[in-house]
């Protein structure tokens, strides 16, 4: 069984409540043996195995990878609200589920949002756009090219208990068997860093 085999597609059920609840903030920062595996992970699996755009799933992406550090030992919930790039000609004002955008944010007082630098595949976009920004794993403090505005129960209401479509369901596992299968050799290659 692999290590988010434990949580079946989400629904709103009680143990899962976890995921939109700010955990204590606290000094450090994520391992970036973490860092790199997940970006790889998530970046691998909807890239090259499902072919499905990160930013179309982003919400799904953003409950994977909550779970992926939860059980890496790294505390993380979902947010959801408005966020904007500078020098990107898009952005999203909070609406509810019609406009938001999700990211992660853990304990140390990260953003993680591995899903932006895919905005340019979505399926319905209002005009054509150059490919998104940069992914960001990143101190609040440090975030200098992006705004993300959490709203209140934002994630909660734009569905991150959702079940998701069939194109995606595989997803999980696939994020799963990549963090397994790699984890050794991430530690080993940023053990320094």
């Amino acid at each position: 069984m692999g290590f988010l085999d434990r949580w079946l597609p989400s629904n709103s059920n009680s143990d899962d409540r976890w995921l939109v609840e700010p955990a204590e903030l606290r000094t450090g920062r994520t391992p970036k043996w973490i860092r790199m595996l997940l970006k790889d992970a998530v970046a691998n699996t909807f890239d090259e195995q499902v072919k499905e755009s990160r930013a179309d799933h982003a919400l799904f992406v953003c409950r994977i990878v909550a779970r992926a550090l939860k059980e890496l030992g790294v505390r993380a919930w979902v947010e959801a609200g408005s966020a904007s790039w500078k020098k990107y000609p898009i952005g999203f004002i909070y609406k509810g589920r019609t406009e938001f955008h999700p990211w992660v944010a853990t304990e140390f007082d990260e953003v993680v949002d591995l899903a932006c630098d895919n905005l340019h595949k979505r399926k319905v976009l209002p005009m054509k756009v150059p490919k998104g920004p940069p992914t960001c794993w990143t101190r609040r403090a440090d975030l200098k090219d992006r705004v993300y505005g959490a709203v209140e129960n934002a994630a909660e209401s734009c569905g991150v208990f959702g079940r998701v479509d069939l194109v995606v369901e595989p997803a999980e596992a696939l994020v799963t068997s990549f963090i397994e299968s790699n984890r050794s050799a991430y530690m080993l290659r940023y053990k320094d860093t």
